[in-house]
């Protein structure tokens, strides 16, 4: 089995490390894009540790990145975050990782997505698609290359490098796309209080900025608000609580229907963080914080673990729950301190951020919130991926029977596969993100030979109890008219008057009326041909009673051969479907959800009005 190539940059963006995708090079189906993005990460892993993958086994290194040309005109790149479940088969999509944020200005300007002075500063303006924002990277550039190296200082990350400086732009408002757009409070109050069981009735800000962020007095769950990973992360019960007070909150903020919704469905947001007044204490590097030096301490919990720093988007939380009198964090904080500049202690260190608010009819909101970060490519080149059950080669090989005019032609100019078969496997390689290799055949019965000798991945052939033992099949995505050819002067009708001694029948050897009249015919003799054309022809030059096949191309024949017509009615409909060899069982659920769909969002019935097919019917929604 040959594994998948993917280019890929593996990126530090502040206190975070995730892997950088550019859109196109990923499969464009969800649900296969998220298989690849799990087997990158080493996710799930039973042992806690993503031995087998580019995850590091914490919330701050168990992270995707995708990234795309945007195509709003106040934005240069789409930035879309996935949060990679450790132990579990998940990705959480619904919130922005503010730490990575700072690498996606670096890595737009080095992948050439923007334009960049040659020295001096690029600003590149990004769509956050999880949450609908907007946020401005300002990236240091010099001799046209992003500039890495500087002295800027991080707490949490151990070397220093250049400054990049962000600008959340209307971190509270509506973005108009993911789920924490609308108010900066969605309950409409700056201050809460949350009946949660086993803890009791809670004090708590709710607000929308970065990502949904709760925040609560550390006092109210038993804690001082200068503890370490250490002293939390090996205690299962004071997670529990911290877990039950953000499902509750997530509840309250609208983003589950129950608690148990929001810990099975959204582990990622809204995040947990937890205040006190300025206090003395030592970070997990061993460096001592000075009370006098900041105006907060503060602590926030990723992924069911204390961070061991402070997320980007909990700093922009901080900064905009800060400005607004009332909350949880401007109580925490020590008096006078200006909005614009909040320095704050948190589990490594500390780390200063500002925020714009206004108040306009009782509501609040936050202009913007700027905090700096760093980001350094650490690796660049390919990934490794096994590659779908549904193409385990790495290339989707579709079968193609040319023999079915209805189903595949041949371009006429180019040669190239054209028709429904080949636009519907075309479409799965895309979605997929794999090659496309056609394999032909003149007959469908040489096909379904195929599946046995695991020539091809899918192919587009009828429904057939003989076949079935060797292909799974979907239901039908179009049916056609199998019918018979005979003379003029003919006396022969219908299917019953062809059933008669003498009676010789023409047919392409297992084509799918082959196998139908094989069954139903009893006393006429079929007369087999290596082909549908070969048929056609035996009928012409040994006289043969009636030649049978798909009503198109015998009209077709019938118009080149004067003296020649249909029967009065078709003795079968079949039914076209796809199919995939036995034995794939996530390939064959997968190609039926996907046969359901382009019938029911018209991509098959496009593509046989594109290949002169428009009077084909589609087959109903499968049963």
């Amino acid at each position: 089995m040959t594994q998948m190539r993917i280019p890929a940059v593996y990126m530090r963006g502040g206190t975070s490390k995730g892997v950088f995708f550019h859109e196109r090079d990923l499969p464009a189906d969800p649900r296969e894009r998220d298989r690849v993005l799990l087997r990158v990460i080493g996710s799930p892993d039973p042992y806690g540790k993503q031995i087998d993958g580019m995850g590091a086994a914490t919330s701050s290194t168990s992270k995707i990145v995708i990234i795309a040309r945007s195509s709003r005109p106040d934005c240069d790149v789409d930035y879309l975050f996935g949060q990679v479940a450790i132990d579990r088969p998940a990705i959480d999509w619904s919130g922005n990782c503010g730490n990575l944020t700072g690498a996606v200005g670096p890595f737009a300007v080095s992948e050439g997505l923007v334009e960049a002075p040659r020295d001096g500063t690029a600003v590149v303006r990004i769509w956050q698609a999880n949450v609908g924002a907007r946020i401005v990277s300002h990236v240091p550039v010099r001799g046209g290359e992003v500039v890495e190296e500087g002295d800027f200082e991080l707490d949490g990350v151990t070397f220093p490098s250049a400054q990049i400086r962000l600008e959340f732009m209307d971190p509270g408002g509506d973005g108009g796309e993911g789920d924490a757009g609308g108010t900066m409070f969605p309950t409409r109050r700056v201050l809460d209080q949350l009946e949660v069981p086993g803890v009791g009735r809670i004090d708590a800000t709710l607000i929308n900025a970065g990502n949904p962020t709760v925040f609560v007095d550390a006092a109210s769950l038993g804690l001082t608000g200068t503890e370490r990973q250490e002293d939390m992360n090996g205690n299962a019960a004071l997670l529990a609580r911290c877990e039950a007070v953000r499902a509750h909150a997530a509840v309250a903020m609208g983003l589950a229907e129950s608690a148990e919704e929001a810990t099975r469905s959204r582990p990622a947001t809204p995040k947990l963080a937890f205040v006190a007044p300025p206090m003395s204490y030592r970070a997990a590097s061993g460096k001592a914080v000075d009370a006098g030096g900041i105006a907060l301490t503060a602590r926030i919990v990723s992924m069911g673990k204390l961070h061991h720093a402070m997320t980007g988007t909990g700093a922009v939380a901080i900064a905009a729950a800060a400005a607004v009198p009332g909350t949880v964090v401007r109580r925490a904080l020590r008096p006078g301190t200006d909005p614009s500049r909040v320095c704050f202690g948190h589990a490594s260190g500390t780390l200063c951020v500002g925020a714009e608010a206004s108040e306009s009819h009782g509501q609040w909101a936050v202009t913007k919130a700027v905090m700096s970060r760093s980001a350094r490519r650490l690796m660049e080149g390919w990934v490794r991926v096994p590659p779908p059950e549904i193409a385990p080669g790495g290339v989707l090989r579709v079968g193609v029977n040319f023999g079915n005019p209805v189903i595949a032609q041949r371009d006429p100019a180019s040669g190239e596969p054209r028709g429904v078969g080949p636009a519907l496997g075309r479409e799965i390689a895309r979605r997929f993100g794999v090659p496309v290799a056609f394999v032909p055949y003149d007959t469908a019965g040489k096909m379904a030979d195929g599946a046995k000798a695991g020539a091809w991945d899918v192919a587009f052939l009828a429904v057939d109890p003989a076949r079935a033992t060797d292909i799974d099949f979907t239901a039908p995505y179009v049916h056609i008219e199998g019918n018979c050819l005979v003379r003029e002067g003919s006396a022969l009708r219908r299917l019953a008057d062809l059933d008669r001694e003498g009676v010789r029948i023409s047919v392409g050897n297992k084509t799918a009326y082959d196998l139908f009249l094989t069954r139903e015919v009893h006393r006429a003799q079929l007369v087999r041909g290596p082909s549908s054309i070969a048929a056609l022809e035996a009928f012409l030059e040994q006289g043969l009673e009636a030649v049978a096949g798909v009503r198109q191309p015998l009209e077709k024949f019938a118009a080149a051969h004067p003296g020649l017509r249909l029967l009065d009615e078709p003795y079968m409909v079949i039914g076209q479907a796809a199919g995939v060899p036995k034995g794939r069982p996530a390939a064959a659920a997968w190609l039926a959800a996907f046969i359901e769909e382009a019938k029911r969002g018209g991509l098959a019935k496009a593509a046989l009005a594109e290949s002169g097919q428009g009077d084909v019917t589609i087959a109903p929604p499968a049963t």
